[in-house]
């Protein structure tokens, strides 16, 4: 399932938000498996057709579920780049920042882990890799400007930012499953430290 762009967003409707509130509630305390429609409706004190004039049907929410996810997280990173000078120091801190909203928005992506993981559209496909393309497209941009102020060596920058939005998913996928086991200041450290090897231009090629 890939999360749909709107092109023609709806007004803002508390209704419908407060009830994307009470799925991701229900997701991340229930799991995918129980969550319904009812669950939800009888989390938020209203009746099961209150969810359904808001949304179409369980895809659909499910879809605003995720969309709400993501904008807040990437909202929670993007203006946190900003004020670094270089391209390498804001992949930097896009790690850090990412590794840390599993603190500030732990339960938003508890509940996207699950859908994640579970839930299939109706033609089969689940949540995709298309759904980061945002991001993705931004670690790239980054990357090549890495390159063209001469801190990272060459390789194919899309490739590179594919398998950075990856691993940051394992520290997520590892702090859904083992929960306070996984350290994650420690994880985003080691993650800088190996993306730093891995990119950094070696100073006797310049």
């Amino acid at each position: 399932m890939a999360v749909r762009n709107d092109p023609s967003p709806r007004r803002p409707d508390p209704r419908r938000e407060q009830l994307v509130r009470y799925a991701i509630e229900t997701l991340a305390t229930e799991g995918y498996p129980n969550t319904s429609l009812a669950r939800i409706a009888a989390r938020a004190g209203v009746s099961k057709g209150v969810i359904s004039y808001h949304f179409a049907g369980k895809e659909e929410l499910i879809q605003a579920v995720a969309q709400t996810v993501t904008t807040a997280v990437a909202q929670s990173v993007l203006p946190g780049l900003a004020a670094e000078p270089r391209a390498v120091d804001k992949l930097r801190r896009y790690v850090e920042l990412s590794i840390g909203a599993m603190h500030t928005h732990r339960e938003a992506l508890l509940a996207l882990i699950e859908i994640v993981l579970n839930h299939r559209d109706p033609d089969g496909r689940r949540l995709d890799a298309r759904t980061y393309e945002p991001t993705v497209q931004l670690l790239t941009d980054l990357l090549r400007q890495g390159q063209l102020e001469g801190d990272l060596r060459d390789f194919p920058p899309r490739l590179m930012a594919s398998w950075l939005r990856s691993m940051i998913d394992s520290v997520l996928l590892d702090w859904t499953t083992y929960g306070e086991e996984v350290d994650l200041d420690t994880a985003a450290r080691e993650l800088v430290v190996a993306f730093h090897r891995a990119t950094r231009r070696d100073p006797d090629d310049r």
